[in-house]
């Protein structure tokens, strides 16, 4: 019996007016076991007029996986990121887990106020999100294996290590990040997310994809704008015309080998330079630079399956031209142009 195939991605990389480089993401199932699938990335190199050889394939390994999010102040933010990152990594086959830093809310000088988010009261909203976690799941698993008794199929999904990490420092994402980074194992593939993005399972099949040994993974986000008069969920992911934009000046979100990280480690930081910390967004400049000196690719390229939701930026003293530019584009009337047509 033939096998089913679907295209589940696309992607066309420009070299020339008569040089392009398709590469297909290929989802091959075998009808005897519906539950197995085999997924590979497909290279079709055209060249002036036709399709040249040789077309090459590579599968996709179930590579684990550990996605790592620095975090302060905001718990409701904090829970919807978790509500739609945990459901999307439990769909992801082979190994996953979550590595959350939390740190200090960064309070003005003129505040006399405690720290409104205590490690007691974060420590509460996970203790009871992985209740309500466990229970949803739970309840969802029992109800999808009573509709497919018949027919002897589920859906297949599989629980995700949680760990959290506490650091009574003021908030910093790159020691977030840097600290969590601390926590990575050999043949690890580290997916940096912050609380605002929003993603789908798809989206770590592409990170799986494009992160290889010497091969990095910068997906450029779509960034929906400042609500207005519509209603619209916090944890929706979606892209729609005349809601957002693509931040292609945005590289907060990545994938890379740990094995690579660890290649290229500088002044005991895993991830960022603790010297240039302080500079929003510029560790991310100065390790791309690292990256690409030591050798590695970078794969840039828009994700559909990667949405940063709007919330409000407040730069203050922060340096760094892209904490500006990003703010100036979250809160802009800017609208994307027949991108689909």
């Amino acid at each position: 019996m033939h096998s089913n195939i679907a295209i589940t991605g696309s992607w066309i990389a420009l070299n020339g007016w008569d040089r392009r480089d398709f590469l297909m993401l290929v989802e091959e199932q075998a009808p005897s076991s519906p539950i197995s699938n085999t997924q590979r990335l497909v290279h079709v190199p055209y060249r002036g007029g036709f399709f040249a050889q040789p077309r090459t394939s590579v599968e996709i390994k179930h590579t684990p996986i550990a996605v790592l999010t620095a975090f302060a102040c905001r718990l409701e933010t904090l829970e919807n990121f978790l509500d739609i990152t945990i459901a999307a990594l439990e769909g992801v086959k082979g190994n996953k887990r979550l590595v959350l830093t939390i740190l200090n809310c960064i309070q003005s000088s003129k505040s006399t106020s405690r720290d409104p988010v205590s490690k007691w009261s974060v420590s509460h909203m996970i203790k009871t999100y992985k209740k309500k976690h466990k229970k949803l799941r739970s309840k969802h698993s029992n109800s999808k294996n009573s509709k497919n008794k018949k027919h002897k199929k589920k859906r297949m999904t599989s629980p995700v290590d949680f760990q959290v990490i506490f650091l009574n420092q003021p908030f910093s994402r790159s020691v977030g990040l840097n600290r969590g980074a601390e926590e990575l194992n050999k043949n690890e593939i580290a997916v940096v997310l912050d609380v605002d993005m929003r993603v789908s399972t798809q989206f770590f099949t592409h990170c799986r994809t494009f992160t290889t040994q010497s091969l990095t993974y910068f997906p450029i986000p779509f960034v929906r704008l400042r609500p207005t008069e519509m209603n619209q969920e916090k944890i929706q992911v979606e892209i729609r015309k005349n809601v957002g934009s693509w931040d292609t000046s945005s590289h907060n979100s990545f994938a890379i080998s740990s094995n690579d990280l660890r290649r290229i480690g500088k002044k005991g930081a895993l991830l960022f330079n603790a010297d240039i910390s302080k500079s929003w967004g510029m560790e991310v400049e100065d390790l791309i630079d690292s990256l690409t000196s030591n050798g590695l690719r970078v794969m840039r390229m828009y994700d559909p399956t990667l949405i940063h939701h709007y919330h409000k930026t407040d730069c203050g003293n922060v340096k760094g031209k892209i904490c500006l530019g990003s703010a100036k584009l979250l809160g802009s009337n800017a609208k994307l142009t027949s991108h689909w047509d």
